[in-house]
């Protein structure tokens, strides 16, 4: 560990309060003060020049992170409450008769979901699967869902296995690919 490392330790230390108070002031932004505390620990174990005043560091590199975490929610669109009023479990618009084996199965895969998994769950899968034109990314589900990556993922990935493992969609889903195809006879 570099001196400046281990001195930046020792002033983190007795100035922590201190920080917070001053910081406060300005209504502090818990996620990006420990992200500040990281960055600037990772600058003093790799820095070779010095920095020479920490708290001016510190707080120049703490409102450059407040700043970017204010600006990147606004960067981000999310759907609005009208995209999952949609979604509702009114089921479809179209006659129950109109309605193709693929369209019954895909609306029963929905209904099935939106019974066994949390509503927030469901949003997800709905986002990286269904509605979207083509597939959220996790790291843009996780913005949305104020959860980690892998979280978003763990949870859309139980949804996909839950209806894999759902034996009754299994042997649905090989009828209807039978029955709709140019070579059926």
């Amino acid at each position: 560990m570099s001196q400046d490392a281990v001195y930046f330790n020792v002033w983190f230390s007795a100035c922590y309060m201190r920080l917070r108070e001053r910081l406060s002031y300005y209504d502090l932004d818990e996620d990006a003060f420990h992200d500040t505390y990281l960055l600037v620990r990772e600058k003093a174990l790799c820095s070779v020049g010095g920095i020479a005043d920490f708290e001016a560091y510190f707080r120049a590199c703490y409102r450059h992170a407040v700043l970017h975490r204010h600006r990147t929610p606004r960067r981000d669109v999310h759907p609005g409450t009208g995209f999952f009023l949609r979604l509702c479990d009114e089921g479809p618009t179209v006659p129950e008769e109109e309605l193709g084996a693929c369209e019954r199965l895909v609306l029963d895969i929905l209904a099935f979901i939106r019974r066994s998994f949390p509503h927030e769950v469901c949003r997800l899968f709905l986002l990286r699967y269904y509605e979207s034109p083509r597939p959220c990314s996790y790291r843009l589900l996780a913005q949305y869902a104020g959860t980690t990556p892998s979280r978003a993922a763990r949870e859309v990935k139980a949804v996909v296995q839950a209806v894999r493992a759902n034996r009754r969609f299994a042997r649905r889903s090989h009828r209807p690919a039978a029955a709709e195809s140019p070579y059926a006879g």
